[in-house]
């Protein structure tokens, strides 16, 4: 009966990575997602979305968090993984300077930022089979709205860039950040 309760479990969280990416399918090409690296900046050529006029900004950056799980031999292997998407990332004709981009690429970095959060969280938590689902959707929910919200104080605070001094701020304030959780940079969790 143990079994059978391990691979309903087992098949639920199948099903459930299926759903994910039969949603996350699209009928027409894509240019492919961009893992985040620290030794990798994004540039100007990755931005191929098509620009928004009613968006307020000059430029804007796409990012995702996205996570996937098993549960094999009485463990959990989990991966928190942060994408930059180039489809649904834009910058309006000219307006392509190296001052916007290291704004553009702090967003960015502002979705590593959380991932690393998140992967924190996981690590610490206290994750059964029982549980790890739920508790994994939830630490999921919670960073990931962290993240959006932070992404729109970000962009207040600065202007869209535009105040130099709060740029300065956010720069020096998430490669801080960044630096302190940088234990929590790789994708991958074992537990």
């Amino acid at each position: 009966k143990c079994y059978l309760n391990l691979r309903k479990k087992e098949m639920k969280i199948s099903m459930g990575l299926l759903l994910l990416i039969l949603l996350s399918v699209q009928t027409f090409a894509q240019v492919e997602d961009i893992p985040y690296s620290d030794s990798v900046k994004l540039q100007w050529s990755d931005f191929v979305g098509i620009p928004d006029n009613s968006y307020g900004g000059a430029a804007l950056t796409h990012g995702q968090l996205k996570y996937d799980l098993a549960y094999n031999n009485g463990q959990w292997l989990i991966h928190v993984y942060c994408f930059f998407n180039p489809d649904k990332s834009w910058v309006i004709d000219g307006k392509q300077t190296d001052y916007l981009l290291k704004h553009e690429q702090l967003h960015f970095d502002i979705f590593e930022l959380y991932a690393r959060k998140m992967r924190k969280a996981i690590t610490e938590a206290d994750i059964t089979l029982e549980t790890g689902q739920e508790i994994l959707n939830n630490i999921f929910k919670e960073y990931y709205d962290k993240a959006k919200n932070i992404q729109k104080k970000y962009d207040k605070e600065t202007n869209h860039s535009l105040n130099e001094d709060k740029q300065k701020e956010w720069n020096e304030s998430i490669a801080s950040e960044l630096k302190e959780l940088n234990e929590y940079s790789s994708v991958e969790i074992i537990k």
